[in-house]
């Protein structure tokens, strides 16, 4: 996560005040300079039905080559689109940050966009405003990156709905990246299963594999067998 981010995301857990979240009124326009231009401001319309964009980040724009204010998820590139919608779903779901690694509008070989999606309740409970926070990423500076960070590069973002089998029975999840080795999830709720599991998502067939590690609603599943293009 670009350094940017970890402060907003710190500065959200101080607004938090050992609440579930933030609302809206705790933030000052002022407090947020550090960030002004790669902000967006997002309404949850509806129930998560749709998304208003309030406000969109000017500098994100001039990246983009669009401008969002005052727009609704249709007004996204198709191509994104559900991406997209995917992402502020699973904020609103589990009223805790998301983060996503390569921001889906942007198709670039050379740079990326890191998006920090910060869940905000008027009430404490509703998700009712998403504060969306992003930062700029060179691409050919991750080539020179130590072979851990490599690693972690490598890792395809692709914030897909999926299934997962436990030892239960079947569940959604949203499936935020994935590697030829494993896949990191989002989950509707937290589990507690830690042995064989089998995934099912995007094109794939349904995956064998197990919990690698847990964490509330994320958890990353080792593959049984290594992914081969």
């Amino acid at each position: 996560m670009h350094p940017r981010l970890g402060e907003l995301l710190d500065f959200w857990h101080r607004k938090r005040a050992g609440r579930r979240m933030p609302a809206r009124n705790d933030f000052d326009v002022f407090e947020l300079r550090p960030w002004l231009g790669y902000l967006h401001l997002v309404e949850v319309v509806e129930g998560g039905r749709d998304f208003l964009h309030m406000i969109y980040g000017t500098e994100l724009a001039v990246i983009f080559g669009i401008d969002l204010t005052g727009k609704r998820l249709g007004a996204i590139p198709a191509a994104a689109r559900e991406s997209v919608r995917l992402a502020y779903a699973a904020a609103c779901a589990s009223c805790e940050p998301l983060f996503v690694a390569d921001d889906p509008i942007l198709q670039s070989s050379v740079d990326r966009v890191e998006n920090l999606i910060l869940p905000l309740s008027s009430d404490g409970f509703a998700v009712n405003r998403l504060l969306i926070g992003a930062a700029r990423v060179e691409r050919a500076r991750e080539m020179g990156a130590a072979p851990a960070e490599r690693r972690r590069a490598a890792r395809v973002p692709i914030l897909s709905s999926g299934r997962l089998q436990t030892s239960e029975n079947w569940e959604n999840c949203v499936v935020l990246d994935y590697s030829s080795r494993g896949a990191r999830l989002q989950l509707d709720r937290p589990t507690a299963e830690s042995g064989r599991v089998t995934i099912a998502f995007a094109d794939f067939l349904p995956l064998p594999g197990r919990v690698a590690w847990r964490s509330g609603r994320w958890a990353g599943i080792e593959f049984a067998n290594k992914l081969v293009p």
